[in-house]
């Protein structure tokens, strides 16, 4: 997460992590919704890349299924616990 830029790093942290809303991302930082979703698929891509150019193809499959299971609503950042 280090290679993200601070306001990329915060939505990640927010939603995927902390389990917030993109709503709720928003109205708290003040912040369209639609500018939230950018930046969430932006930090998303930009993260799947690092990892995958890192050459850790396992590390890979697992960010991008706790990425998309957050996605999908989860509450839970891991997919095992729900």
């Amino acid at each position: 997460m280090t290679t993200l830029t601070p306001i990329h790093r915060e939505v990640i942290n927010l939603i995927s992590y902390r389990g917030k809303e993109v709503e709720e991302v928003a109205q708290t930082t003040g912040v369209p919704v639609s500018t939230i979703k950018t930046r969430l698929h932006y930090a998303r891509g930009h993260l799947a890349q690092t990892v995958r150019c890192s050459g850790h193809r396992s590390r890979v499959d697992g960010v991008l299924k706790r990425l998309q299971h957050c996605k999908n609503g989860s509450q839970s950042p891991d997919p095992d616990r729900n």
